[in-house]
């Protein structure tokens, strides 16, 4: 497979991280390990595994992507710097040489290889910022080596390693452990190393979480997430109006952004979800919208014979173009494991707030009346292919070195400085309401999705149904939205005070 390089590279002591593009113009971070050759000459090679298995999860976002690649490479590194060592150890004991790896390159992650001035790993880690960080990267190594297993990789030991007798040299290299993790064996043989199976009696948990010792940390402050509930409609009212006197559409208000916002607070749905939508998916009937979420390539759409193809093949074959959780460009938008009760297709829920799908209606109308077809018009006149995505670029914005023209599939990008805009405009409008842009004080667009879920829970909706209107696969995800805040319990517990009768305890 042929890799062309892209502007990102990360390097490290014993590996390189590039970022480049496969011959399906899938953009992926590629690993570089270093390994010297018989004759002592360091040699960069590259992981051929990291490749197939990015590739098979291509949908996923390149940070989830780099963060697989950078845990290989660190795993790569620690192997590298402590091999000898391990030998040594092997030869002289035998203890389990793996389980005491995973405990040391966790602990080295988490506090850092520098003690008292002095390095003797040759490593030179700081320590992470974050107990979180680091079961992000162990989980991540875990995933990898998981797949691995799956997928009939590493089910065999190295040549050699049936007659190693211990001594002179062993068939672990560093590399060899990276590229081909032979001793992936789920559960009872499982052993990154391999030096030492696990023995008999061991706990068949996750394999590589299950050797990691618990890591203290405080208890997380609690946070409500979700966006102030009485300032929703205020803020999807107010700030997107840019400059109310003037004459063009797009110029007196951030059309699209603003559209996006409340479809989003209607409906609970993530922020990358509605740029999978397409012209028909969002429809008014009876004065009301009806929107529907379909799967970005399985769902299928009528064709003028009168039969049907897949989104896919019809955004391949007509526009050019790919599902967009398929694509590496600035068009990608992400895409969960979402329930869809109809298998590729759900009808979405709107709130039963008049103020929140009447703005939608009206700004629907003027959408796709006149501002979107006058985008796409700019579009086609670039000699650009038409295409079905609900929203579209006003224009002028840019994503990294891309340029977004009019007409173009909007992007998270877009949306995301929309959203930054309109907030500073609103608060420096109502400065008393001390609003600050921040996940944990609920006022990004995921604050919206949290308001959502909590307010299905203030209406007595139960679990299940909640469960279905999130679009969610656990019966357990919902909970996290539907927690009740600090202010919620105070205000409940002064509320239940007054009707509290204190002989209950006072006669105990």
């Amino acid at each position: 497979m042929r890799l062309r390089s892209m502007p990102s590279m990360t390097r490290s002591l014993h590996h390189t991280i590039v970022v480049q593009r496969t011959d399906d113009g899938i953009a992926i971070p590629v690993l570089y390990i270093s390994e010297p050759t018989s004759d002592g000459v360091e040699q960069l090679r590259v992981v051929p595994g990291l490749i197939e298995y990015l590739t098979a999860h291509r949908a996923r976002s390149m940070t989830w992507m780099k963060l697989r690649a950078r845990s290989l490479g660190l795993i790569h590194d620690y192997l590298r710097q402590r091999r000898q060592d391990f030998e040594r150890a092997a030869n002289a004991t035998p203890i389990a040489i793996h389980r005491y790896a995973l405990v040391e390159f966790t602990n080295y992650i988490r506090l850092g290889t520098v003690q008292n001035g002095e390095d003797p790993t040759g490593l030179h880690w700081q320590p992470c910022a974050s107990p979180d960080q680091v079961t992000l990267l162990v989980q991540a190594l875990d995933d990898y080596i998981k797949w691995q297993h799956q997928n009939g990789f590493g089910t065999k030991l190295p040549a050699g390693y049936e007659t190693w007798d211990g001594t002179g040299e062993s068939p672990f290299s560093a590399a060899e452990t990276v590229r081909r993790l032979y001793a992936a064996k789920y559960a009872w043989e499982f052993s990154l190393l391999a030096h030492v199976k696990r023995t008999k009696g061991s706990a068949p948990s996750v394999p590589f979480i299950g050797q990691i010792e618990r890591l203290a940390r405080p208890a997380p402050v609690k946070s409500a997430k979700r966006f102030p509930d009485r300032y929703v409609i205020p803020f999807l009212s107010e700030p997107f109006f840019k400059d109310s006197g003037a004459v063009d559409a797009l110029q007196r208000q951030d059309v699209v952004g603003r559209l996006m916002s409340i479809l989003l607070a209607g409906t609970g749905k993530r922020q990358c979800e509605p740029l999978h939508f397409w012209v028909n998916d969002i429809q008014i009937v009876d004065g009301k919208p009806r929107v529907f979420l379909h799967h970005p390539a399985f769902s299928r759409v009528e064709t003028p014979d009168g039969g049907s193809v897949t989104r896919e093949t019809y955004l391949k074959e007509r526009c050019g173009l790919k599902p967009r959780y398929l694509e590496s460009t600035k068009y990608k938008a992400g895409w969960k494991n979402i329930k869809l009760s109809e298998g590729t297709c759900d009808r979405l829920h709107w709130l039963p707030i008049e103020d929140i799908s009447q703005m939608f209606t009206d700004l629907y109308w003027e959408y796709t009346s006149n501002i979107r077809p006058a985008l796409m018009r700019q579009r086609t006149g670039r000699g650009e292919d038409d295409h079905p995505f609900f929203f579209v670029s006003a224009g002028g914005a840019r994503h990294n070195d891309d340029y977004e023209a009019a007409g173009d599939p909007y992007t998270t990008s877009a949306f995301r400085n929309s959203w930054e805009r309109a907030f500073n405009r609103f608060s420096k409008r109502r400065p008393e309401a001390g609003l600050v842009l921040s996940k944990k004080a609920g006022t990004t667009p995921h604050g919206l999705r949290h308001l959502y879920g909590a307010t299905l829970a203030k209406m007595g909706l139960p679990g299940p149904f909640i469960q279905a209107a999130m679009h969610h696969t656990s019966p357990h995800s919902h909970k996290i939205y539907t927690e009740a805040t600090d202010v919620e319990i105070n205000d409940w517990l002064k509320n239940g005070q007054a009707n509290w009768p204190r002989s209950e305890w006072e006669n105990r």
